[in-house]
Parts: C-alpha cells; structure tokens; sequence
C-alpha cells in the first residue's frame, strides 16, 4: 500500500466532512505555513505534508466534541 507524503486541501475537507474555507480559516489562525503548487491553468492548490495534515484532523476533531474554542485548541498547541 502507498502511503501519501502530502494531502491537497480537498482530500483533507472530503475526509474530515468540512469546508475547505475553514481549514483556510484555521491554517491561518493557527499559523500553519503551506506548500502551494501551481497548475497548468495558473490555479494554485495547496498541499499539506503529514504533520501538517494530522495537526488539522486535531483540530476538527477537538472542534467537532465541542470542548474547546479556537483559543482552548491554541493554548493546547503551544
């Protein structure tokens, strides 16, 4: 089995079932740098590495029990 070195923003919003919008929201919240490729037509898309990846499924996931607010889920990160 293969196992992916980088996620695109639309793997990660169709796994964790939320809006691309919000893991923008939240990559520049909680200040996560992203790599950006550029395609044939002059769209970018961004790409997150596994650590990048596992930081945002943390965070849906803290958000999703409902315990946490963005600065609960902040301090916890420091």
């Amino acid at each position: 089995m293969i196992k992916k070195v980088r996620f695109s923003i639309t793997d990660l919003a169709q796994e964790l079932g939320i809006s691309q919008t919000k893991i923008r929201f939240w990559e520049s919240y909680f200040k996560i740098k992203v790599d950006r490729k550029k395609h044939r037509g002059g769209k970018q898309e961004r790409y997150y590495t596994i650590k990048q990846a596992d930081k945002i499924r943390k965070i849906a996931l803290l958000k999703k029990t409902g315990l946490y607010t963005l600065k609960g889920i902040e301090e916890l990160f420091l």
